[in-house]
């Protein structure tokens, strides 16, 4: 019987060669090939693939001119926003976008109402969108932070942290850090890190007393990378944690925010840490008023940095 189904797969193998190279063969060749990588290859060559018959080619070459910031290419981007294919006008549009030109946005709007299209292509018009605080960009980003899949609901999290409306952004970064998928967390972790305030901080400093030890982690050592001085409070109550590694992290954290350099093993000895929140909280108290120079902040709290 194994034999027979060998059989079978060897003749329908046969046939499926034998149909690409028949008469139809050129054409089912074209929608096979794949767009040649354009790394190293000249601008002007690339933006003459806009001309290209084939979608697959013209849509890589959009991708391409916005990731190289080719501000020569925003006049025959403009010209795809009317192209007979949904991939080549998404990417033009999303090119312009990203060369600083506003002109795709309504076809992004429109792509979103299109049922042809593919929810990864829908995904990227609604991060766009809502980057530039578009309501219905907005609308549908915050609908995918409830997305089954975890990919969708990560892009999510990425569009509104970069979305202008401050609340919107931490409102989403907050119900980031309590999805239930690992690497969605991880995203909004790494998203307050940059953003590097107060606020972020005290999200953050919410999962120290989460159940799971590594997010506990990952997220002290994200608060001492924000180098906020006005983090140091947080770390210190951090130092009497009943998980010995979160106190070893916060023990680093408070070393590079003020830039001391104290030994940290002591942390995970339970009847040594309450020496070292001791000393830490003396030193603090001293200290606390000798802020280092305020650093700019592109938030609206202007949290202060500490100079490593």
């Amino acid at each position: 019987m194994r034999n027979q189904y060998r059989l079978l797969a060897l003749v329908i193998l046969c046939c499926l060669a034998a149909g690409v190279s028949a008469g139809g063969s050129a054409e089912i060749r074209e929608k096979a090939t794949l767009p040649p990588a354009l790394e190293g290859v000249d601008t002007s060559a690339v933006v003459q693939m806009l001309q290209d018959k084939r979608p697959a080619y013209r849509a890589q070459a959009a991708w391409e001119l916005g990731r190289r910031k080719a501000m020569d290419a925003v006049t025959p981007l403009r010209t795809l926003l009317n192209d007979g294919d949904t991939i080549v006008r998404l990417r033009a549009a999303v090119a312009l976008e990203e060369l600083g030109d506003k002109s795709g946005l309504q076809v992004l709007r429109e792509l979103l109402t299109s049922r042809d299209i593919l929810p990864q292509t829908a995904l990227k018009a609604v991060q766009v969108l809502a980057r530039h605080g578009d309501e219905v960009g907005m609308a549908l980003a915050k609908s995918e932070l409830a997305s089954p899949r975890f990919t969708h609901r990560m892009a999510a999290l990425s569009a509104l942290n970069a979305s202008k409306n401050e609340e919107t952004a931490y409102a989403a970064l907050q119900i980031g850090l309590r999805d239930k998928e690992r690497l969605v967390q991880a995203v909004a972790i790494n998203l307050l890190e940059k953003r590097a305030t107060r606020r972020g901080v005290d999200l953050l400093s919410s999962l120290l007393s989460d159940p799971d030890y590594s997010l506990r982690g990952m997220a002290v050592r994200a608060i001492g990378r924000t180098r906020l001085w006005d983090a140091v409070p947080v770390l210190l109550d951090a130092l009497a944690n009943p998980d010995r590694w979160v106190r070893y992290s916060a023990a680093g954290s408070l070393n590079i925010i003020t830039g001391r350099d104290r030994p940290i093993l002591q942390a995970l000895s339970a009847d040594r840490a309450g020496d070292l929140e001791r000393e830490w909280r003396e030193w603090w108290e001293a200290n606390k008023d000798k802020r280092p120079s305020a650093l700019t902040q592109k938030e609206p709290d202007r949290d202060t940095k500490a100079k490593p």
